[in-house]
């Protein structure tokens, strides 16, 4: 854990938060406990009035943490999930496509029809979950044509990775994806504790079984 620590530090220091981010989401998967400084890598840039830093910081959080538990959030009934996949590298193009039409063309037509088909990579699952989702899902094609139209060209890079690991966690409720990666290498010891004890080993699992009723 502290190797992943002190690097995130050092690239938040060098105004480098996305990197940060991925750090802080790459130690996670070793030591969940990392996770306790999270308040502190959003405190510092708050105090210092930064706030796209924190918005790179957690798009790097984020992306990273469903890039590296890919294997199991495509995953649907223990097999792997082609139609999931498909719609993450939809919505992967579709960022470029975007771009291209805000920025590379002055032709209407051309210029809707890719916004259009962008639209399409990224609906074609949705349609199917419900009002609340196709809306959510429209608002954020908005702020990306408003992103790529008014922010620097770097922007979209941040875009493009905050909506691919957007677009990964959402296969869990759209196609059905695993978590099991969550609930048995993070949470599996806070609600199992009791499971874990060994005998009269002394082991913090059995110390709060036995005492935790008297502290």
């Amino acid at each position: 854990m502290l190797p992943f620590a002190l690097w995130a530090l050092v690239f938040a220091s060098a105004d480098y938060w996305l990197c940060a981010g991925i750090l802080i989401a790459a130690g996670a998967m070793f030591k969940a406990q990392i996770l306790f400084g999270v308040p502190f890598f959003i405190l510092w840039p708050l105090f210092r009035g930064n706030w796209l830093a924190i918005v790179r910081w957690i798009i790097g959080l984020v992306a990273a943490s469903a890039v590296i538990t890919a294997c199991w959030l495509l995953r649907v009934d223990e097999h792997f999930s082609i139609r999931a996949l498909l719609w993450v590298m939809g919505v992967g193009l579709s960022i470029p496509l975007i771009w291209w039409a805000m920025r590379r063309t002055s032709v209407r037509y051309i210029r809707l029809s890719l916004i259009g088909v962008a639209v399409l990579l990224v609906m074609w699952p949705i349609v199917r979950m419900g009002w609340a989702w196709a809306g959510c899902s429209l608002l954020a094609i908005g702020g990306v044509v408003l992103l790529a139209r008014f922010a620097e060209p770097k922007a979209m890079r941040y875009a493009a990775a905050g909506c691919i690991g957007a677009a990964l966690f959402a296969c869990v409720p759209v196609f059905g994806g695993s978590m099991t990666w969550f609930h048995v290498g993070i949470t599996y010891g806070t609600h199992r504790y009791a499971e874990m004890v060994r005998g009269s080993d002394n082991n913090l699992a059995e110390f709060w079984l036995t005492n935790g009723s008297g502290i």
